[in-house]
C-alpha cells in the first residue's frame, strides 16, 4: 500500500493500492456498479481539438519523480508522462493487464538459466519533451538512479535488490551496476536468482526513462522531461501541477487536449464534488464524499437520471484492505489472539462507512485478479462475525499466558471514512475483551509512523493496491521478514518467520501454474497459522467527472488514463 493506498483509504472504500474490490466480485475491472466507461481507446466521441482539462486533488501528492512517486494519483500522472521498456495498454478489464512492448521492440528474451533478460531498445523511437531522443542508456541510467543509495528510492531498495551488483552499487560517477549492461541497442539485466516478476516490475512507473542529466535527489525532481504523450510542465508545491502535450511525442497513445491543469492539490472533497457537478472542475481523482456515492451513482452513473453521458464510475481494482496486527508488541504477539480478531470482526459492518459500492468483504489475502487467489482458502467468515470461535481462541490464549483484557492502539487516517470505520472496529473488538484506543493522523503521517520500526501501535488500518499483477507484490513485499527496514517499511505487522520467509522465497522461484499454486498455499498457511492480518475487503475506486469530459478509458493498472481525456463537442 503502499502510499498508493492513500486514495483508497480516504476515499470510497477505495481502500487501497491497484485494486481488489473489483476482483473480489469475480468480475473484470471493466465492470462495476457504476459502469466502466469506454472500454478501449477506439471508442472516441465527437470532441474539440485541444483545450484544457481543469483538475484538482484532495489528498495532495507525494512526488512527481519516477524514482520516488508512489501515490495512486501520482502513478496516474506518471502513466501519461512516462515511456517504459514495456507497459500496460489503455484498455479495461483483463486486456489492460497484458504487458506490451513500448520503448523496447519486443518483450525481453530470457537466458537458458532464467537469470538474464535482454531488451532491444531502438534509438529515437521516442523523444523527450525537451527534444532529446530516448535511447537504451536512458533506461540503464533510470534503473541505476533507482539503485543509487543517495536517491533513496523504495523501488530500488525493494524491487531491484535481486539484480546482480545492486547491493554493492554506490552510485559513483562513471560506475555501473554489474548486472545492468548495455551493448549497442541491447539492455541486459542479470539477476542473482530467478524472479518471474521482473518484467512486471520493470513495467511500473519506477522504470520510466529519464534524461541522462537528471539529478540524484532524495527529495525528488518534480519536472523531469517526459517522453510519454504529456510531460510535467510545472509544479507549485501544495498548489498546482500543469501537464502539457509532449510536442515531440512519436508514439501511438492518444493526446487529445493541450493541457491538464491541477489547479488545487488539497481541495476538500465536498468542494471538489460541488465544482464537478456544476462544471467548474472537469476531474478529480479523489474528490468525492463517500456518503454521496449512492446519490452520485443514481444521478450520474450508467443509468443516471440527469440525462447526459455517464460521469460517475465505480471500478473494482486489485485492492486489499486489511488490519495489520503488530506481532512484536504484547497485544498481538500470540497468534491465537490474532486468529480471534479474524473471527470476531464483522467485515461487512467495517466496510459500510466507506459508502455505496465500496467493495466486497473478504478474509482472503490475494485479490481475484492475482494468480494464486483461486488456490487460497480461509476458515474466517467474510461478513458476519463468529464470536463463539473468537472467544474460544481468546480463552486458549489466556491459558498460554496472555494477559486479558487487552488494550490495543489503532492507527488510522483522519479523513472519512477512516474515523467511522475505526469506531466500528473498536466496537467489534470490545466484544472479545480487546479495548481499542484510536489515534488519527494525516494519511502520509500515518503511513510514515506505521513504517517506523518500534512505533507504539498495535493495529494499522491499511490497504494495498497492486503495483503489478503478481502475488509477490502482496505476500513477499508486505509479509517477508527480511524486508523490515528501520523506516519506510510496508510490513506493518512486523511479521518475521523464517519458515514462511523460505516458503515465500521458494514460490518466487517458480513460474506459471506452479507459481500460482505455491502462492495460494503460502497465503493460506500464513493466514490460518500465523494470522498477522485480518483481511477485511477487496476495494474499488470511484471517479467523478465534470460535464464536458469525454473519451475516458479506465485502465486496469492506473485507473483513468489522463492522456485519453478529451473535451466533448
Amino acid at each position: 500500500m503502499n502510499t498508493r493506498l492513500q486514495k483508497v483509504l480516504t476515499g470510497l472504500a477505495l481502500v487501497v493500492g491497484v485494486g481488489a474490490l473489483v476482483s473480489a466480485c469475480g468480475s473484470s475491472s471493466s465492470s462495476s456498479s457504476g459502469g466502466s466507461g469506454a472500454s478501449s481507446s477506439t471508442e472516441i466521441p465527437a470532441h474539440v481539438k485541444g483545450g484544457t482539462i481543469k483538475a484538482a486533488m484532495s489528498g495532495n501528492i507525494d512526488y512527481l519523480d519516477p524514482a520516488l512517486a508512489y501515490y495512486q494519483t501520482t502513478w496516474q500522472i506518471e502513466y501519461s508522462t512516462c515511456v517504459k521498456l514495456t507497459n500496460y495498454p489503455e484498455l479495461s478489464g483483463d486486456a489492460g493487464r497484458v504487458i506490451q512492448p513500448e520503448a523496447a521492440s519486443a518483450l525481453p528474451t530470457q537466458s537458458a538459466d532464467g537469470l538474464t533478460y535482454t531488451y532491444t531498445v531502438p534509438a529515437g523511437k521516442f523523444v523527450f519533451s525537451n527534444g532529446q531522443p530516448v535511447a537504451v542508456k536512458n533506461f540503464q541510467y533510470a534503473l541505476e538512479r533507482d539503485l543509487n543509495p543517495d536517491q533513496a528510492s523504495y523501488f530500488g531498495q525493494t524491487f531491484l535488490s535481486d539484480i546482480q551488483g545492486a547491493a554493492d552499487y554506490k552510485g559513483k560517477a562513471g560506475t555501473h551496476v554489474s548486472g545492468i549492461t548495455v551493448s549497442g541497442d541491447k539492455l541486459s539485466i542479470k539477476l542473482t536468482h530467478k524472479d518471474a516478476g521482473i518484467v512486471p516490475k520493470l513495467s511500473t512507473p519506477f522504470a520510466c526513462a529519464v534524461p541522462l542529466d537528471t539529478p540524484i535527489d532524495s527529495k525528488g525532481v518534480h519536472t523531469i522531461p517526459g517522453a510519454g504523450p504529456y510531460y510535467i510542465a510545472s509544479y507549485t508545491p501544495n498548489q498546482a501541477i500543469v501537464l502539457k502535450k509532449n510536442p515531440h511525442y512519436t508514439g501511438t497513445r492518444p493526446q487529445y487536449v493541450n493541457e491538464i491543469d491541477y489547479t488545487a492539490l488539497t481541495l476538500s472533497p465536498a468542494t471538489s464534488e460541488l465544482q464537478l457537478k456544476n462544471g467548474q472542475l472537469d476531474y478529480s481523482p479523489d474528490g468525492e464524499v463517500p456518503a454521496d456515492y449512492y446519490q452520485l451513482n443514481q444521478q450520474y452513473g450508467p443509468n443516471g437520471t440527469w440525462g447526459g453521458q455517464q460521469r460517475f464510475f465505480i471500478t473494482p481494482g486489485a485492492i486489499l484492505e486489511y488490519l495489520a496486527m503488530n506481532t512484536t508488541r504484547p497485544a498481538f504477539k500470540n497468534p491465537l489472539v490474532r486468529q480471534a480478531v479474524n473471527y470476531a470482526i464483522d467485515r461487512k459492518a467495517i466496510l459500510q462507512p466507506s459508502g455505496y459500492g465500496a467493495g466486497v468483504p473478504t478474509s482472503l489475502y490475494l485479490p481475484p485478479q492475482i494468480a494464486g487467489s483461486s488456490d487460497e482458502t480461509t476458515p474466517y467468515p467474510n461478513d458476519t462475525a463468529n464470536l463463539t470461535k473468537a472467544k474460544q481462541l481468546m480463552a486458549q490464549a489466556k491459558q498460554q499466558g496472555v494477559t486479558t483484557p487487552i488494550t490495543a492502539v489503532l492507527y488510522t487516517c483522519n479523513q472519512q471514512p477512516c474515523p467511522d470505520r475505526a469506531n466500528v472496529i473498536q466496537q467489534e473488538l470490545a466484544k472479545i475483551g480487546i479495548t481499542v484506543q484510536i489515534k488519527q493522523f494525516d494519511r502520509g503521517v500515518q503511513f510514515g509512523k506505521e513504517g517506523t520500526k518500534g512505533e507504539p501501535f498495535d493495529i494499522a488500518d491499511e490497504g494495498w493496491i497492486a503495483d503489478y499483477y503478481d502475488a509477490y507484490d502482496f505476500i513477499n513485499i508486505l509479509l517477508n521478514g527480511s524486508n523490515i527496514p528501520a523506516t519506510n517499511g510496508n510490513n506493518f505487522s512486523y511479521f518475521e518467520d523464517p519458515k514462511f520467509d523460505a516458503q515465500m522465497d521458494a514460490a518466487n522461484l517458480l513460474s506459471g501454474d506452479a507459481r500460482a499454486k505455491a502462492y495460494g498455499k503460502v497465503a493460506t498457511d500464513i493466514s490460518t497459522q500465523a494470522a498477522p492480518w485480518a483481511a477485511r475487503s477487496f476495494g474499488t475506486t470511484p471517479d467523478f467527472f465534470g460535464p464536458k469530459v469525454g473519451c475516458q478509458v479506465n485502465t486496469s493498472s492506473y485507473g483513468f488514463a489522463l492522456n485519453t481525456f478529451c473535451i466533448r463537442s
